[in-house]
């Protein structure tokens, strides 16, 4: 049960971050410190890193957060 508790928090984590180096790449592109080649390449390099680490824990993550938005408030 606690895996359940858990997880969710991973995820939001593991998007944070996830955002975060995207939001950072783009600004350094924008600033023209980087191609755009090197920012496709670090960017998925980034992504495919973060989807290994937590591939197991993502369905169990993505069910616990979705089944209790789908079921409305509790009474």
């Amino acid at each position: 049960m606690l895996e359940l508790r858990v997880t969710p928090v991973i995820l939001g984590l593991v998007l944070a971050l996830a955002m975060w180096f995207a939001a950072m790449q783009l600004s350094a592109l924008v600033f023209h410190r980087m191609t755009p080649w090197s920012l496709g390449h670090s960017f998925s390099v980034c992504v495919l890193l973060l989807l290994a680490g937590c591939w197991k824990r993502l369905p169990v993550a993505i069910s616990a957060t979705v089944k209790p938005i789908l079921q409305g408030p509790s009474r």
